[in-house]
């Protein structure tokens, strides 16, 4: 089985031109596997092992989620507590009659927006950077607190303030002393600092080509929601305690209590995900999973337990994009017996070398020649060119970036997803009037996107 686990890990490595990944496996509740694949860096070519530490991007919510429910444990606070009670400085321009509580912000049904700017490149490392950082908010809710589903970073970095307050102790050191070392998970650290250089992994953006990222992803005020750093080893220690019943983190029932099922997600293919307190809720082959993912510049993560066979994964990649949830599902589909399903690189992988060599009218070409001569080889769906033109926009390459959604939306012209990218496009390129476009025949197309119809607002049209 770890033979069949390591083929298929390394399979993907290849057909998708990723530098680098991890992988932890999770059996009868207990470590069983834990290896790393491809290099940490394509520049310096050093083996990626079962120690190297990843950034987990977003799977670091599952830590602050952890926290807050510990203090729920000791009684130092309430889900329904409203968030005025223990951080009276957050501003809150609530038009509505419900407040927002703790549970809310960890459910995501507070309505709060996403954060927009990270601002890897302008990193602050002080101890005050997260509490400094929620005073600085004025937040529009988009929704009254209970009663929709929105993705917000910006709610659990509310969160580790809430830890921070309530703890007196900074949020990083909180979930060092109450988590991270309790689990003997010696390594794993949020502070990029404390990342001893023989483990660092690079992060690589996977484009036009896979190449090294030109930012690491680190602030600290964003440390509740992306900065944790751990390996493929060390996550099966917290794999295992989430699924062994084990009270050394937090009480069985607490467990059991942030794994039900509480906002609709609201993804029109994926109609029954759900999100609990911290965790995503699905179920697989007819079982239930939790999970979560995580992608910030160069990284890709996501972390996934099958309680009821006491099996999960953990798959780090230090590229982004990366396929690391169908990795995931491979992995847990050889662990129940199952054959994998291949996953094939999506056809982006070999545009962009067209796009760059002859522009638009090259990655043309080569799209129709692939179509009529590989069509079973390449994915050829929206998603990848969605998740390329997002890296480029990232990195602030917009006049690529545009070039390509435009060429897809003439492939899928009916594409929510592809418009709200877009929109995002033209408003980094300076062109409200084409972002203002965009984002309408997004919400034309899925009205049920509270986000956009908050930038629309933003930019002046009606909401």
């Amino acid at each position: 089985m770890k033979e069949a686990i390591s083929a298929f890990v390394n399979q993907v490595i290849r057909s998708h031109h990723l530098a680098g990944a991890a992988v932890g496996v999770v059996r009868d509740s207990q470590p069983y596997f834990a290896a790393g694949f491809g290099v940490r860096s394509l520049e310096s070519g050093e083996p990626v092992t079962e120690n190297s530490l990843f950034h987990l991007a977003s799977i670091s919510k599952l830590f602050a989620a952890t926290a807050v429910m510990q203090l729920l444990e000791r009684g130092n606070l309430l889900l329904t507590d409203p968030l005025e009670k223990h951080l009276p400085y957050l501003k809150i321009k609530n038009p509505f009659s419900k407040v927002v509580t703790i549970g809310h912000l960890l459910s995501h049904e507070s309505g709060f927006p996403d954060v927009t700017d990270y601002h890897w490149d302008m990193r602050e490392e002080d101890d005050e950077a997260l509490e400094r950082y929620v005073r600085s908010l004025e937040v529009e809710l988009m929704f009254a607190p209970g009663e929709g589903f929105a993705y917000s970073n910006m709610a659990y970095e509310v969160l580790g303030d809430l830890v921070a307050r309530v703890s007196r102790m900074s949020f990083e050191n909180y979930v060092k002393t109450n988590i991270l070392d309790p689990l003997e998970m010696k390594n794993s650290t949020h502070f990029r600092k404390n990342v001893p250089p023989a483990l660092s992994v690079t992060p690589h953006v996977s484009d036009l080509t896979t190449r090294v990222s030109e930012v690491y992803p680190y602030h600290r005020a964003h440390a509740p929601s992306s900065t944790l750093h751990s390996s493929a080893a060390e996550m099966n220690l917290w794999a295992a305690a989430n699924l062994s019943g084990e009270a050394n983190v937090l009480l069985p029932a607490t467990l059991a209590d942030m794994w039900k099922p509480r906002a609709a997600v609201g993804k029109p293919n994926r109609p029954d995900k759900r999100a609990g307190l911290g965790w995503f809720i699905e179920t697989h082959r007819e079982l239930q999973t939790v999970y979560h993912s995580g992608q910030d510049v160069g990284f890709c993560t996501y972390f996934i337990l099958i309680p009821e066979h006491g099996i999960g994964a953990t798959v780090l990649c230090n590229t982004s994009p990366a396929p690391v949830e169908e990795i995931a599902f491979g992995i847990l589909d050889i662990l129940l017996g199952y054959q994998p399903n291949v996953i094939p690189p999506s056809v982006m992988t070999q545009l962009g070398a067209a796009y760059l060599a002859s522009g638009l009218d090259g990655m043309r070409a080569r799209y129709a020649e692939l179509k009529s001569n590989a069509p079973q080889e390449y994915d050829f769906d929206m998603g990848g060119f969605l998740k390329v033109s997002g890296a480029l926009l990232d990195e602030g390459r917009n006049a690529p970036a545009m070039d390509i959604l435009n060429f897809a939306l003439e492939l899928f012209s009916d594409h929510a997803g592809g418009y709200e990218i877009l929109a995002r496009a033209c408003f980094q390129s300076g062109d409200m009037a084409g972002a203002m476009r965009a984002a309408q025949r997004s919400l034309e197309i899925e009205p049920n996107n509270p986000f956009l119809r908050r930038q629309i607002g933003l930019l002046g049209g009606t909401r």
